[in-house]
């Protein structure tokens, strides 16, 4: 697109902002990403007062691994939009939602960039309920069976059903009687089998936050679970309104803090949140002794198979993750390890490589590096056990770690090199592989992933030893003995709402903003 384009189309005025952002949306709704790009950089250029145009072209840039001026150009989108005043409070949140998924995978923000950020988030939409809180009149009985309260929009197939499933079947019932608040715009076969493991099921779509929150009250809800932390659908704003008198996140996807002064714990374990690290987080951390999450896999994933390599007579790495998380630095580390493994080669397989402009993106940056095409296979298969089969290693990314994807690798026999990185979504990966039984493929520094990367690899029988006996270890590992965490998480639970017993009303957690 140029200027004698644009007046072709009986636009006279290529230096105004608002033909620029009528091309762009225009291009954005055909899906021509290149050509809404293009506009949109015009558009930014001439200060457009949209906030659109820079909302995104920062979303574009973020695709494109540009985090640094992405960030910048979320940060006039917010305040653009802020001052514009045409959004409702929803329409908000869903920008600053948008917002919150894309740049927790900027490489370069800490987590304290990230509290700071939730906690904007939290200062806009959440802090005016906190001085509304009501007393709880829950029978304050340590020990009678609780009623405890799963807050979701993923009861569904879903890559929580990995990680969740398996909990609630493990789930002492004579503790505790299971409610569910399922926001579900659709349901399918998954969401049947969840029914089945509620003692009761509230569709919560319809629902303002408000009413949820007054319906949770209701139920005399003792522990309510947020599952879904700001993740599309989710209904974490139910918990400004304190509608129980203990609230947890355990947020499977992806541990980390929710910026809700208002939730009291966070369900973690001490690999993804060290010592020293509570800092981190608005909640109070609540460690469990071993992993905080197990994983069961669908019953129709295949066996591995015969290692590749020993027919290839060469090595493929693996990565299932997200095109996200393969920053700059990512792609440094994952190149020196194919530059050290001549005739090694990389599978890049997930959803975002259906995008035309993702894959030749993600081939420029490899080729910057001295990777050819030639070295490279890219591409989508869902489920991904046919690329497992034919791959080796899985490679981790960083700082934002894997957690699905890293768990079916090491079902389907790959060593997974994995770097013990930011706090906690970065040690996630670290977590898994440790409680896996292979402290020895996490690593601390981009020299040592690449080092322990290319040792693992120069030892081909090696491998196809750990590929015939690593499913069998996995079964017998922390990270699939799911009765021991429903146990950890049973006990969790008693002890959090004995402390609310203990303390009475007077004792329950003042919010600070």
């Amino acid at each position: 697109m140029d200027e004698v384009e644009l007046r072709r189309h009986g636009e006279s005025d290529p230096k105004n902002p608002d033909n620029w952002h009528n091309w762009a949306v225009q291009a954005w709704a055909q899906g021509d990403l290149e050509k809404a790009k293009t506009a949109l950089r015009r558009a930014v250029l001439l200060h457009s007062p949209y906030g659109w145009d820079y909302q995104a072209l920062g979303v574009i840039l973020c695709q494109r691994g540009q985090w640094s001026e992405a960030a910048e150009l979320f940060r006039t989108a917010r305040r653009l939009l802020r001052q514009g005043g045409t959004l409702t409070d929803n329409e908000e949140q869903s920008v600053l939602r948008e917002q919150m998924f894309l740049l927790r995978h900027h490489p370069e923000d800490s987590a304290e960039d990230k509290r700071a950020f939730y906690q904007d988030y939290e200062r806009l939409f959440f802090a005016p309920f906190y001085a509304n809180h009501r007393p709880h009149h829950n029978t304050p009985e340590p020990h009678r069976r609780l009623k405890v309260g799963y807050v979701s929009s993923d009861l569904r197939g879903h890559s929580m059903m990995y990680f969740l499933l398996p909990l609630l079947r493990a789930h002492d019932r004579q503790q505790f009687e299971l409610f569910a608040y399922a926001q579900l715009e659709r349901d399918d076969n998954i969401t049947e089998e969840y029914r089945r493991l509620f003692d009761h099921w509230c569709l919560t779509e319809g629902l303002n936050d408000e009413a949820l929150a007054a319906q949770i009250r209701a139920d005399g809800i003792d522990i309510l679970v947020d599952l879904s932390g700001h993740l599309s659908g989710s209904r974490i704003g139910v918990f400004a309104y304190k509608p129980a008198p203990v609230s947890v996140s355990w947020w499977i996807s992806a541990a980390d803090t929710t910026g809700i002064s208002a939730i009291d714990y966070l369900l973690l374990d001490r690999i993804s949140a060290p010592v020293g690290s509570e800092s981190l987080f608005v909640e109070q951390l609540w460690p469990l002794d071993g992993p905080a999450c197990t994983y069961e896999p669908v019953s129709t994933i295949p066996e591995p198979g015969p290692s590749p390599c020993l027919s290839n007579g060469f090595v493929r790495f693996c990565s299932l993750t997200s095109f996200l998380r393969l920053n700059d630095r990512v792609l440094d580390v994952w190149a020196a390890i194919l530059q050290r493994l001549p005739t090694a080669r990389l599978v890049l397989n997930s959803h975002g490589f259906t995008l035309d402009h993702v894959c030749r993106t993600i081939l420029r940056r490899f080729l910057r590096r001295g990777i050819g095409a030639e070295r490279l296979e890219i591409g989508f298969d869902s489920p991904p056990w046919s690329v497992l089969q034919r791959t080796d290693i899985t490679l981790d990314p960083f700082p934002f770690s894997s957690g699905t994807t890293l768990m079916e690798g090491l079902f389907m026999g790959h060593p997974v090199i994995t770097w013990a990185n930011r706090v906690p979504t970065g040690r996630l990966g670290a977590a898994h592989v440790t409680y896996a039984g292979h402290p020895e493929w996490v690593v601390n520094t981009a020299e040592e992933y690449v080092d322990r990367a290319v040792q693992v690899a120069s030892d081909m029988e090696k491998l196809a030893r750990i590929r015939a006996g690593l499913r069998s270890e996995l079964r017998c590992s922390p990270m699939m003995d799911h009765a021991a965490l429903a146990a950890k998480i049973a006990v969790a639970y008693r002890r959090m709402w004995q402390k609310w017993c203990q303390n009475g009303q007077t004792g329950e957690k003042q919010v600070q903003l």
